[in-house]
């Protein structure tokens, strides 16, 4: 009878514990604020998949143009997490706005780097040297491109006090490149791969990984207030995302994941089938941080370096958070 009692128990205790781990999590909803650019392929790919509805996540999407039109609303509550790249994230911590990175978003390396820097074919400029009493192009001064295009032709020996740097959206610099307006160009996917089909561009070289493999650009971020008053909801949407990088992993080459960027870039999806996709990590580097911060902090962009520990949040160091 006592060994009957036992099984029944024990029976008992897995039936709830089943019950538990099949159980739906408390609803959430989530303002989320994004960019349509390849490198949120990930976040996309987990709402296609329904990845957050099974985390019980539903979610409020605002889409932005750019890094302040999603850097503001978050740092105002009206946001609950955005995505950003990394050197606006700094920026705006180190203006006293409590920002905490809290999974990743893009790795540029060798064959998946797609931020270049191009030129005429057969211009005057073929090295960075010859850029000197010349006009680049980048998207925004102060920012990123800008960051890694100074620190790459300074590598390369020229005097960056002789280069003039000009902001140009990133769909108007072909035409000014090929117009003279400009001498150069750092443009991103997929106005890279449309350039090199003229068969009139060259690469001038590739800011991002020829300074560093260690760069991720984009990352998910929120405000540590929110963070610490919905660290499950975190978990959960930091599962789901990273659900969405395995699957776009896998298939970012194949026709799902050509239609998944297609879908909220609005690029043609023959022009998406070509076009370089950057890497997508399932954690974040603070060694990648680190270096960005060193960089901003000798190009003016930050007067001194952060604590890269207490803006990672936990669940951006771990593939199963």
């Amino acid at each position: 009878m006592r060994s009957l009692m036992k099984r029944m128990l024990k029976g008992v205790a897995a039936a709830v514990v089943a019950l538990a781990a099949s159980a739906p999590a408390v609803a959430a909803t989530v303002k989320v604020g994004v960019i349509p650019v390849i490198d949120l392929a990930p976040f996309y790919a987990a709402v296609e998949q329904g990845y957050f509805k099974d985390e019980g996540i539903e979610l409020e999407i605002t889409s932005g143009g750019g890094g302040p039109a999603i850097m503001t609303p978050l740092a105002a509550g009206q946001l609950h997490i955005g995505f950003s790249n990394i050197v606006t994230v700094l920026q705006g911590i180190e203006n006293g706005i409590d920002f905490r990175v809290i999974a990743p978003g893009t790795a540029m390396s060798r064959g998946n780097d797609v931020n270049p820097c191009i030129v005429v074919k057969d211009g005057p400029v073929k090295t960075p040297k010859d850029l000197e009493g010349r006009k680049v192009a980048v998207n925004a001064l102060n920012n990123i491109v800008w960051l890694y295009a100074r620190a790459l032709f300074e590598k390369k020996g020229a005097d960056l006090s002789k280069i003039r740097f000009v902001e140009v959206p990133f769909p108007q610099m072909q035409d000014a490149l090929l117009s003279g307006q400009i001498d150069a160009a750092c443009p991103t996917e997929p106005f890279f791969t449309r350039s090199m089909e003229t068969g009139k561009i060259a690469v001038l070289g590739f800011p991002y990984h020829e300074n560093t493999e260690s760069l991720q650009s984009v990352m998910a971020i929120a405000k540590a207030d929110w963070i610490k008053d919905n660290q499950d909801t975190v978990r959960r949407f930091v599962r789901a995302l990273l659900k969405g990088v395995a699957y776009i992993e896998k298939y970012k080459r194949d026709p799902v994941g050509v239609k998944i960027i297609s879908g909220y870039t609005k690029i043609d999806p023959a022009v998406v089938a070509k076009i370089q996709v950057p890497k997508f990590p399932t954690t974040v580097s603070k060694a990648g941080i680190e270096e960005t911060s060193q960089l901003m902090v000798k190009h003016g962009l930050l007067k001194k370096m952060p604590d890269v520990n207490s803006i990672v949040y936990p669940t951006a160091l771990t593939a199963t958070p």
